[in-house]
């Protein structure tokens, strides 16, 4: 379950409600209600937001695949050179 508040550090953040981090690992419909009433309607604060933190208004809820290893991936516009740069991580 991930809070859907547009700044970086969800998971490592803090809810003015006490909860810590905005990302969790659920296990149950019962255990997802439960998370889910601390993160919506409360104040995400992470260091991108500062202390004034933003407000959560929806979570999102996915089947988690791979759980030991993350991958990101990138697509940068090389403007000197007007070519397309793929990074992986």
């Amino acid at each position: 379950m991930k809070a859907q508040v547009l700044t970086g550090g969800r998971g490592v953040g803090k809810f003015k409600s006490g909860l810590r981090g905005g990302v969790k690992i659920i296990n149950s419909p019962a255990e997802a209600k439960k998370i889910g009433a601390k993160m919506i309607n409360q104040i995400l604060m992470t260091k991108q937001t500062g202390p004034e933190g933003l407000i959560c208004n929806k979570v999102m809820i996915a089947e988690r695949k791979f759980p030991r290893r993350e991958f990101y991936f990138a697509i940068m516009m090389e403007r000197e050179f007007n070519v397309i740069e793929v990074q992986k991580k």
